[in-house]
């Protein structure tokens, strides 16, 4: 933002937020937060002016929210369980933290989780249940204004907040967007492990493309925090864990209901046919021929690893053929 013109844009908005909807008036209560903090250090008498207006500003928003929506919106009361530790496996203690306050857990020394633990124990042993949030790392493949995107059209409440390799070498690998979204439940998860993990599997491949990492499916993943990390809130309706757990134990349903024989045919089909050469087109053929029989993407990918196991591709290049078939 240009400090020759302080808070131009920042004015436009202002403009705008008396006609604009509600998603809309929430970016703008956002930008102007950030810009609240980006001026909040300059020390001269021009930055301070721009200060209280910028505090100015804010009271305006809260009257207009209250106004045209019924609540003031720049004060969400969402509330979400964690467990945090300066430790990676001992001392997790659980705390019921506001949703807008996430940024300052993110930015601290604790690691954290969104399970609670006997004995503040981090590992599956000692789980109890899981907070109202699910955690999903990012590491490539997805950048965060894709990622912004998605969970606008999910109408998710949800955070990013960036992690302490983004946009850094990370070994060998080059610097992309690596982030972490922080997706609010309506409710803590009391099923069982198992329950717990398919279900943030079915959340990672069928809703997030299999683009997050897949460990973030462990009930006793931990996270650790990243000082210089860029916070992004998402505001949306907080995702019913109930539904995932429905369309998981559906989508097993459906797989078993799936006919045996088609099954065989396709894996029959694919070993006689798969061989040097001629390996990738197979298995993108018999790939797009189980999409077409309505397999989602895991069990195409299960049918498709069986029956090349004799001579399997590296994991990379599976992956790019698995991405063709559901293009």
């Amino acid at each position: 933002m240009n400090f020759y013109e302080p808070g131009k844009e920042i004015k436009q908005m202002q403009v705008e937020a008396d006609s604009c909807n509600r998603s809309r008036f929430l970016e703008i209560i956002q930008a102007h937060r950030a810009y609240k903090d980006l001026i909040k250090d300059i020390k001269s008498e021009e930055a301070e002016s721009w200060q209280i207006q910028s505090q100015w500003w804010l009271e305006c928003l809260s009257e207009i929210s209250l106004e045209r929506f019924g609540e003031d919106l720049l004060l969400d009361q969402f509330e979400i369980t964690i467990s945090y530790s300066k430790d990676i496996t001992r001392g997790f203690k659980s705390k019921v933290i506001k949703w807008i306050n996430f940024e300052n857990l993110v930015r601290s020394e604790y690691n954290y989780t969104n399970g609670v633990f006997f004995d503040g124990y981090r590992d599956k042993k000692h789980w109890q249940y899981a907070g109202n949030v699910l955690f999903l790392d990012i590491d490539g493949g997805f950048t965060i204004e894709e990622a912004k995107v998605f969970l606008q059209q999910k109408n998710l409440k949800a955070i990013i907040a960036t992690s302490k390799s983004h946009q850094k070498w990370k070994g060998e690998l080059p610097p992309t967007d690596r982030f972490r979204v922080a997706i609010a439940l309506n409710a803590t998860i009391t099923t069982t492990i198992e329950v717990y993990e398919n279900a943030v599997k079915y959340l990672q491949e069928e809703f997030f493309m299999g683009k997050p990492d897949k460990a973030c499916k462990d009930v006793s993943r931990f996270y650790y925090p990243s000082k210089e990390a860029t916070v992004l809130y998402i505001e949306g309706f907080p995702l019913d864990f109930r539904l995932l757990i429905q369309k998981k134990e559906k989508e097993n349903k459906n797989y078993n209901e799936k006919s045996t024989a088609n099954n065989e045919t396709v894996l029959n089909y694919t070993r006689n046919n798969y061989s040097p050469g001629n390996r990738n087109n197979i298995l993108f053929q018999s790939g797009k021929w189980l999409k077409d029989l309505n397999y989602s993407p895991s069990e195409v990918e299960n049918i498709l690893k069986e029956a090349s196991s004799s001579n399997p591709l590296d994991e990379k290049e599976f992956s790019c053929i698995l991405k063709s078939v559901f293009k």
